[in-house]
C-alpha cells in the first residue's frame, strides 16, 4: 500500500520531466543578422546600414528599425531616414515614438526649427490621445 502512495508523485515528475521536449528551439540569428550587428559593433555604419536595410524589409520590426534609423543617421542619409520615419508614423499614427524619431533626424540634419515643431506636435497629441479620466481622480469629494 506504501508504493501506491508515491504513484501521483511519480507521474508529477514523469509529467515535469516530459515538457522540456515540447518547447520551440531559439531561431538562430541570419547569417545578414550576425553581419549587421558585427559590421555596427565596429562602427561600420555604412556596410551595417545594407544589411538593416535588407533585414527591416523583409521583417519591420522595431529591433530592425531602429538599429536602420540609427545606421543612416551615422553616414548622414538625412533625406532616407525622413522618408522611413514618415513611413512609420503613417503606419503606427498612435506611437508617438515615431514622431519624437522624425524630430531626431531633423535635429541631426540641422533642421533646428522642423525639429522642434515636431517635438511639440508630438507632446500636443500625447495630450489630446492621453487624457487623464475624471473617473480615476485621486483626490475624494463627499
Amino acid at each position: 500500500m506504501k508504493s501506491l502512495k508515491y504513484i501521483p508523485l511519480f507521474i508529477f515528475f514523469l509529467l515535469l520531466a516530459g515538457f522540456p521536449g515540447y518547447a520551440q528551439p531559439a531561431e538562430k540569428p541570419s547569417t545578414d543578422e550576425q553581419l549587421a550587428a558585427q559590421y555596427y559593433q565596429a562602427g561600420e555604419y555604412e556596410k551595417a546600414l545594407v544589411y538593416y536595410e535588407r533585414l527591416f524589409g523583409k521583417k519591420p520590426i522595431a529591433l530592425y528599425y531602429n538599429y536602420y534609423l540609427s545606421c543612416m543617421l551615422a553616414v548622414n542619409d538625412f533625406k532616407k531616414a525622413e522618408k522611413v520615419v514618415k513611413r512609420q508614423v503613417r503606419n503606427f499614427p498612435y506611437d508617438l515614438s515615431y514622431q519624437v524619431d522624425l524630430g531626431r533626424v531633423y535635429r541631426a540634419a540641422g533642421e533646428e526649427e522642423k525639429s522642434k515643431k515636431t517635438f511639440v506636435e508630438a507632446i500636443n497629441r500625447r495630450k489630446r490621445l492621453w487624457k487623464p479620466s475624471t473617473r480615476c481622480s485621486p483626490t475624494r469629494t463627499r
